[in-house]
């Protein structure tokens, strides 16, 4: 597992801290008895969860400018994938972004900024967070949710949710 973190630091020849970046990764992604059960580990010998937090962590550890994630959160149980989910998140800057597919509808309500669904290979609708609206969501058309308006207790996101479960 720590040779996995190491990799694209060897690659760049970035490698003056390189035990400090790694645990820092460790401490970030495990606990601290998870982290020294795994650290020397083999990749083949770790849980399908334990791996995918070595991922994330090689693909942060040497600070890329884009991230593609495939369900990142796949093999995790709720709470570590918020917690995955959370460290994603923090880890954006203003010159970083991160392409996260899912299939979790919950989750990319919860996280993205932008929400793009394929049907088939073909982009089929756009959501984007809208500052200006108090949940936050809109869609490309701005007005497929006039039937839903009146309806009581249904939120916008909640009606965008819908519409996602409606085009998939």
């Amino acid at each position: 597992i720590r040779e996995n973190i190491e990799f694209p630091l060897r690659l760049i020849n970035k490698i003056g801290n390189i035990e400090k970046d790694v645990n820092s990764w460790l401490d970030k992604l495990y606990t601290k008895d998870e982290a020294e059960l795994i650290r020397d580990k083999r990749a083949q010998l770790v849980s399908k969860g334990q791996y995918q937090r070595c991922a994330v962590a090689r693909s942060l550890v040497h600070d890329p400018e884009v991230v593609l994630a495939d369900e990142p959160t796949g093999n995790l149980d709720e709470a570590r994938a918020i917690e995955l989910l959370k460290i994603l998140k923090k880890s954006l800057n203003s010159r970083r972004s991160i392409v996260l597919v899912t299939h979790d509808i919950n989750l990319a309500l919860g996280y993205a900024n932008e929400i793009w669904v394929m049907k088939k290979g073909e982009v089929i609708n756009h959501y984007k967070k809208n500052g200006g609206k108090s949940s936050g969501w809109s869609d490309r058309e701005q007005k497929q949710y006039e039937e839903d308006e009146g309806s009581a207790g249904s939120s916008h996101s909640n009606q965008i949710r819908r519409q996602i479960e409606k085009d998939l």
